[in-house]
């Protein structure tokens, strides 16, 4: 049985990690969202690059990119991309650095295009002129990194959709 005191010392210990995890993130956060605009990259690596990668897939703990995201934080960037104008700052842009970094890491990842994809369709939804070049850029790298895809072949019909302004 524990006593009351070293009961109490592990409620402080626990305490002052949980204040001490807020505070790294509070920082970082802060940090992350004071930088300004990324530098958007959307220059397809090209598919020899995915011919010559050893490992396919993406241990699900790794982080990517200049602000750290795993492929679930990806996702869900992109999942919750909450219609702002401002596409060169922000979770969604953070999120396009980070696939960048994954792709280059682990090219034959078969998130990469479904996430490329959806990087297209929040582009799309933009609803700006800066917002459709940016949805054209990721096509294409998406078209030339993973053309044998089915996102791929979405990704050219959604595009033309949004250029008539159907979709």
């Amino acid at each position: 049985m524990m006593s009351t005191t070293h009961s109490r010392a592990l409620s402080k210990r626990r305490v002052g990690l949980v204040i001490a995890c807020l505070v790294c993130w509070t920082l970082r956060a802060a940090s992350a969202a004071s930088d300004g605009p990324v530098s958007l990259d959307f220059t397809p690596f090209g598919s020899a690059h995915a011919a010559n990668a050893a490992t396919k897939l993406a241990p699900a703990d790794a982080s990517f990119g200049p602000y750290p995201m795993s492929v679930i934080g990806i996702s869900n960037a992109i999942a919750h991309y909450d219609g702002t104008r401002r596409l060169d700052d922000g979770p969604i842009a953070y999120a396009l650095a980070a696939i960048r970094d994954w792709e280059s890491r682990f090219p034959r990842d078969p998130w990469i295009a479904r996430d490329l994809f959806g990087m297209q369709r929040v582009y799309e939804h933009a609803r700006t002129n800066e917002g459709f070049a940016y949805a054209q850029h990721v096509a294409t790298w998406l078209q030339t990194d993973y053309p044998g895809t089915e996102y791929a072949a979405l990704s050219g019909q959604e595009l033309a959709c949004v250029a008539r302004g159907g979709c």
